[in-house]
């Protein structure tokens, strides 16, 4: 059987993956892995991700493919130890004495050896194999027939789409060496995508292209029939800095290729892996094709227009391919890009997609001077599509048997896991339980039990239950809470409404000025308050209010206009620092973009790069830390100057300083402004004018600190999980 291994760089990611038909999943922790700059896991979103991967049948492994220092080495095996204990399937890994280690302390754990082990001739792969390796990823170097040629019992990876490293191997001494970031430390640089000269003999040579080490990015589809009939077990899609909607699309399309042991896809396929990431593709070394771009190393993206006139205000284009309102495009010449919010027929009317063949016009508000080509690098069109693939199904079920006056419930899961409880039912003996009182029971007692069988599985779209063919329950997952609904058989099928459940968020009043914390536990529903203000979606009953008026009642832009939002994770364009800080408004003044940068604490790292704010960005700040992309977010919202800021846990990237330095500074900035905070530490709403506590997506608690240190439970657990009673105090 051949296997589908995909990338994650985070939990969203990795639902991706395991959604669009992952047979396996490789990421990496905290330490130890070669992406340092994904987003990557904590311990305890490790032991989440194997619960989760593992409730569907889909296999995890580690990355820990650095090289190891003699200091490191007691720490590392704790890691491993820990990944061990919650289930880890495989490790990956390059240090070979370390290998030799793990296997002696672990004899269990499966290892597979990482690309970086130089995996390409008998001898190596046949040590490899002596020291308990029971899989080898390929050099990327290597062609297919060199792959088949190794005669060893051994399980083959390859890599089958993906960026590609331009050193041997991926061990790379290059970006080290020009900015003290060592890619065998998973620090790398990218050196290889910078713009270089070529020098022959003490002169410079005058190059067509300047991106003399880029390479193409790896697309094996068009030979992929080749690989599936090779004796290739898995194949690996690179990718783990890449977004939930690239991770999702590649392993849907390759999983399909799989399944009907085909090459061919359609250029609808083709055209959306354009969109989204390309730099021009190569089938690589397995085949035996060009691997350099040494024209450009961004984004390539689709051709899908020709510009026909420019002018001050306006673009005229004839689209080749469509155009949807809010995808990315950028025109290829000039090097300019845009997000297309605003498309305006032959007629000068609002459209909101623009098909193949028509006449548009679009904002010239980047300056475009001269008649270029039009290129589509992102699409909220496609990203939407692809992530709202649904959830795979888990099939659990539930035997219900009557015994005198209790009931003895069983829920039972595909993968084996179990359990029961009796619940008194409250009846005359005398009679049996009525389908209404076995609903009530099941429906009070459901969510810790199928909770606990799915180990706290929050995001499922849809799980279909029955028990001994009498009675079948419906659980439904939505943005974190559980609700049910119980079809009788015989009986017409009752809805949610009809049900009377409880209402997921209520009653929810905000100040108009002041600073308003939102907190509770995971899964509570604190973003979900926060993304209905900017209307990412509608209230399905009561109403939001700013200033007296009903949020409905004014357009989306209007609405938005007002406020400036940073989601969890830190969302950056390609461009430069200073496009992203001014993106509200690219006449905006320097010192207002620098004023931003210093309330967000950004300037510490801008001042660090050679070029300051003109620093490029790549596509999703790919190219910056984490932490560094949070503040660049924030600064982006400050710059905004909006009458309500809300910061949906955007803080949670930061280190403890640099969080109480931002807020100190920001509290200055927003006086006489709404500030909405979504926050999981203490620290952050200590000082808070109003404190909304939420639980299970209802108001737990509403008040200040020392109010609900006093009177509301949630809230003193959650304190005193993190800071000391005299901290608190």
């Amino acid at each position: 059987m051949k296997e589908l291994l995909s990338p994650a760089g985070n939990m969203e990611c990795l639902k991706a993956a395991v959604n669009n038909g992952a047979d396996a999943i490789y990421l990496g922790g905290k330490t130890f892995g070669a992406r340092a700059y994904a987003g990557n896991f904590s311990n305890e979103e490790l032991k989440e991700a194997v619960n989760y991967a593992h409730l569907y049948g889909v296999k995890i492994y580690i990355t820990v493919n650095t090289i190891i220092y003699n200091n490191e080495v007691d720490e590392l095996i704790k890691y491993i130890e820990y990944l061990y204990k919650i289930g880890v399937d495989a490790l990956i890994m390059q240090d070979i004495g370390m290998i030799s280690l793990v296997r002696k302390v672990f004899p269990n754990m499966e290892v597979h050896a990482s690309t970086q082990c130089h995996n390409h001739n008998y001898e190596g792969i046949k040590l490899l194999k002596e020291l308990g390796v029971t899989r080898i990823v390929l050099d990327r170097e290597m062609s297919l027939e060199e792959i088949e040629n190794i005669d060893v019992d051994i399980e083959k990876e390859v890599f089958i789409h993906g960026a590609l490293c331009n050193c041997y191997s991926g061990c790379c001494l290059f970006s080290f060496m020009n900015g003290g970031r060592s890619g065998n430390r998973g620090e790398c640089t990218q050196v290889c995508r910078l713009p270089f000269k070529l020098i022959k003999n003490g002169k410079y040579i005058d190059t067509p292209n300047k991106y003399l080490l880029s390479t193409k990015e790896l697309n094996t589809i068009s030979n992929f029939d080749k690989l599936l009939d090779s004796d290739i077990v898995s194949f690996k899609i690179e990718g783990r800095m890449k977004s939930p909607s690239y991770v999702g699309y590649v392993t849907r399309l390759y999983r399909k290729l799989i399944d009907n042991h085909t090459n061919k896809v359609t250029s609808e396929e083709e055209n959306n892996l354009k969109i989204l990431f390309n730099r021009d593709f190569t089938s690589g070394y397995l085949f035996n094709d060009k691997v350099m771009n040494t024209s450009t190393s961004n984004h390539q993206g689709l051709e899908i227009g020709r510009v026909l006139e420019v002018t001050p205000k306006k673009i005229k284009i004839k689209v080749t391919n469509n155009l949807y309102q809010e995808d990315g495009i950028r025109f290829k010449n000039s090097n300019l890009g845009m997000i297309a919010n605003f498309i305006y027929n032959e007629k000068d009317l609002l459209i909101n997609t623009a098909n193949k063949g028509d006449i548009i016009y679009l904002d010239n508000k980047i300056n475009l001077k001269e008649k270029d080509i039009l290129i589509k690098t992102s699409s909220g069109h496609l990203d939407e599509e692809i992530l709202s693939t649904s959830e795979k199904k888990i099939i659990i079920t539930i035997d219900v048997l009557q015994i005198n006056d209790y009931l003895e419930i069983t829920f039972k899961d595909n993968n084996g896991n179990k359990v029961s409880d009796r619940v008194k039912t409250e009846v005359p003996q005398k009679r049996p339980t009525t389908n209404e009182e076995i609903k009530e029971m099941i429906l009070s007692m459901c969510k810790d039990r199928i909770l606990k069988i799915v180990e706290k599985h929050e995001d499922a779209d849809f799980v279909y239950v029955n028990d001994l063919g009498r009675h079948r329950v419906n659980i439904y997952f939505q943005q974190g809470y559980m609700t049910a609904a119980i079809r009788i058989i015989n009986e017409q099928i009752k809805t949610l409404e009809e049900l009377n459940l409880p209402d997921v968020l209520h009653k929810l009043a905000l100040l108009p000025r002041g600073l308003v914390l939102v907190t509770g536990p995971t899964g509570s529903g604190k973003s979900t308050v926060v993304n209905l203000i900017p209307r990412f979606y509608d209230v399905t009953k009561g109403e939001i209010l700013i200033d007296g008026v009903n949020i409905k009642d004014v357009t989306q832009k209007e609405l938005r206009s007002v406020i400036g939002f940073v989601p969890q994770k830190g969302v950056l364009f390609s461009g430069t620092i200073e496009s992203n800080i001014k993106y509200s408004d690219e006449n905006m003044s320097d010192d207002k973009m620098k004023l931003a940068a210093e309330i967000s604490q950004a300037t510490e790292f801008i001042d660090t790069k050679n070029d300051k704010y003109k620093s490029e960005i790549a596509q999703g700040g790919s190219n910056v830390s984490g932490g560094q992309k949070q503040r660049l977010s924030i600064a982006r919202a400050i710059a905004k100057d909006p009458e309500i800021f809300v910061f949906d846990d955007s803080f949670s990237a930061l280190d403890y300083k640099t969080d109480a330095k931002l807020r100190t500074a920001l509290s200055e900035k927003t006086q006489n402004k709404t500030v909405i905070i979504v926050a999981q530490r203490i620290n952050t709403v200590l000082n808070a004018d109003q404190i909304i506590v939420l639980d299970d997506g209802k108001i737990a608690g509403k008040g200040t600190h020392k109010e609900l240190m006093q009177n509301c439970e949630v809230y003193k657990q959650i304190a005193l999980s993190q800071l000391s009673a005299e901290e608190l105090e």
